[in-house]
């Protein structure tokens, strides 16, 4: 399906914030041993609309256990990208270089990985550990603003990563 981007008005600079959209598929690559990653960052304003500015699907570095280490993987990343890119905002916004990024707010349809994230109870898996660590200490730093979790039927980056999804919201995004 082709699709023509189009890019609507924001409002002000002072408003404009990103949207993160993270997902992933356990066990679904090279013979069922790899993950498959999905991204959207989408860039909001005061006007409501959003202009999708970042968008990637790759297969997991690493091997994942379970579907929620496969999920922590691309939640990480994903912001990640979006702290970098939240800093060229604030950068395009201001005019200066500095450490600081527009407001991130990240989503993940992984309801156990958001229980995991607001509990003080350690993961049982020793490398996400780890991962977890590094997104609360994203939260703590105030890298990012929040983490929701949203219902399957509402992830941008869904059609990224399973080849059965639904990639009308998507689609419907970009145009």
């Amino acid at each position: 399906t082709k699709v023509e981007i189009k890019y609507g008005l924001l409002g002000s600079l002072a408003s404009l914030y990103l949207e993160v959209h993270a997902d992933a598929a356990f066990g679904n690559v090279e013979d069922k041993t790899r993950s498959t990653e999905g991204a959207v960052i989408i860039l909001r304003g005061s006007e409501g609309t959003g202009s999708p500015i970042y968008w990637r699907s790759k297969v997991i570095a690493r091997v994942c256990k379970s579907a929620k280490s496969a999920e922590t993987c691309a939640l990480e990343d994903a912001i990640d990208s979006a702290i970098n890119i939240g800093r060229q905002v604030h950068q395009l916004r201001t005019g200066r270089i500095e450490d600081k990024s527009c407001r991130i707010i990240a989503m993940t349809d992984s309801k156990g990985l958001v229980d995991s994230l607001n509990t003080t109870k350690q993961v049982s898996e020793g490398r996400m550990r780890m991962n977890v660590a590094r997104i609360k200490e994203y939260r703590d730093l105030k890298e990012i603003e929040r983490i929701k979790w949203v219902p399957t039927t509402h992830m941008l980056a869904d059609s990224l990563t399973k080849s059965k999804a639904d990639p009308s919201r998507l689609i419907k995004l970009l145009e």
